[in-house]
């Protein structure tokens, strides 16, 4: 059950507003559901670790055409394939901080 015990979290964390009033600061812009921020956070979570694994495996070898197994960077655009593994593992890490920001 740890899943609806975020999504409650994120239901405090995100409050929605159904007031309706054109000047309200809450409602009269963009809202982050709940939902929408359990989703975005655990899938920035699920990616982190996709990452962390192709640094792991892959180091600083770059991303072929060819799929070699790769969870998370080959679906980077083809610029980034030749990144060594700290970038990678920085990008990772902006992953973990998204959720963690959330």
């Amino acid at each position: 059950m740890p899943v609806l015990k975020e999504c409650r979290t994120f239901a405090a964390l995100f409050p929605v507003c159904h007031c309706g009033a054109d000047d309200c600061d809450d409602c009269s812009g963009f809202q982050m559901t709940p939902r929408s921020a359990a989703i975005l956070w655990a899938v920035a979570n699920l990616h982190a670790d996709f990452a962390y694994d192709d640094v792991q495996h892959f180091g600083d070898t770059p991303v072929s055409e060819k799929d070699d197994g790769w969870a998370a960077f080959a679906d980077y655009p083809r610029i980034t394939w030749g990144q060594h593994a700290v970038w990678r593992r920085q990008a990772a890490r902006a992953l973990d901080d998204l959720a963690t920001d959330l």
